[in-house]
């Protein structure tokens, strides 16, 4: 328990020097905890982490564009501290509708919409669904392509395996290794305690994840030639979730997309190298402003 503390006081420090504040609010009678922080006169940036990942996975980044944009972190329904509720519907489209539910009620009418992995596959999903909500797409190894080579996580799954499931401290710094690329540097006591976490919540997320599973691997073909807003896609050469390859079937369905293919980098790009993706996210959005 003391451990547990002192692993929030950290993660607490780490927002705080981020710029970020943690906060909650009640919406459609579910409790959803989020990041703040920014500036509340400029343009609102939300961002989505992955599966099995929470909001915390994007501090740095964040922080490094604190001065530019108000910033929202939601934890997506399931995930992070919200509740993981059995029986309810988590599909892409499902979480689309609760997410935008959430903006609503922050009082977010647009905002530019950036998500890693199966958060960049529910940004897309939502920008089709509300495309008058949302100025710009980031999208970061995102989910939702059927890529023209298997990568490591999707082998395993065809074997019954399923590398995102955490069932002991070991599985944990496994799954880190899979992630990663460059590992990014998280104190050994935040370590155990995210291990601990994933290990409470994981016949949840694995219910979560057969229902995701029918759409991690292709279906967002269908939605990317319909997207009218800007789009920023980037993705790590060594990603082992979701193989980089996927860019291939993206390039001809955006035609007008930037893309950023990063060397020794894995599945997040936001989380090993931060203030570059930052960097270049924010020129990015900049040209598209002055363009």
């Amino acid at each position: 328990m003391i451990s547990g503390k002192l692993a929030e006081l950290a993660l607490t420090a780490e927002r705080f020097s981020c710029g970020l504040r943690r906060h909650h609010c009640e919406v459609d009678g579910h409790r959803w905890h989020y990041l703040e922080g920014g500036s509340d006169k400029a343009e609102t940036l939300v961002l989505l982490h992955g599966f099995g990942a929470d909001k915390d996975n994007w501090n740095r980044f964040a922080g490094a564009l604190r001065r530019d944009y108000h910033i929202l972190v939601p934890d997506l329904p399931g995930f992070g501290e919200n509740a993981c509720l059995p029986g309810q519907d988590y599909s892409m489209r499902a979480q689309a509708e609760r997410l935008h539910a959430f903006l609503q009620r922050r009082g977010v009418s647009r905002c530019h919409l950036a998500g890693s992995s199966m958060g960049g596959h529910l940004s897309a999903i939502y920008a089709y669904l509300y495309p008058e909500a949302v100025m710009s797409v980031g999208l970061y190894n995102n989910g939702g392509i059927k890529a023209p080579r298997p990568c490591k996580m999707e082998l395993a799954l065809a074997e019954g395996e399923n590398l995102l499931l955490v069932t002991s401290e070991k599985d944990f710094e496994r799954l880190i290794a899979l992630v990663c690329e460059k590992k990014p540097f998280i104190p050994g006591l935040v370590r155990r305690h995210m291990a601990r976490a994933a290990m409470a919540r994981r016949n949840c997320i694995a219910g979560i994840f057969t229902q995701y599973q029918r759409e991690i691997y292709g279906g967002l073909e269908s939605v990317l030639d319909k997207l009218s807003q800007p789009v920023w896609v980037v993705w790590g050469t060594q990603d082992r979730v979701l193989d980089v390859s996927s860019c291939e079937v993206m390039r001809p369905l955006l035609p007008s997309a930037e893309f950023d293919i990063m060397d020794d980098t894995g599945h997040l790009p936001m989380l090993e190298r931060p203030k570059l993706c930052a960097q270049r996210y924010r020129d990015f959005l900049r040209r598209r402003a002055q363009g």
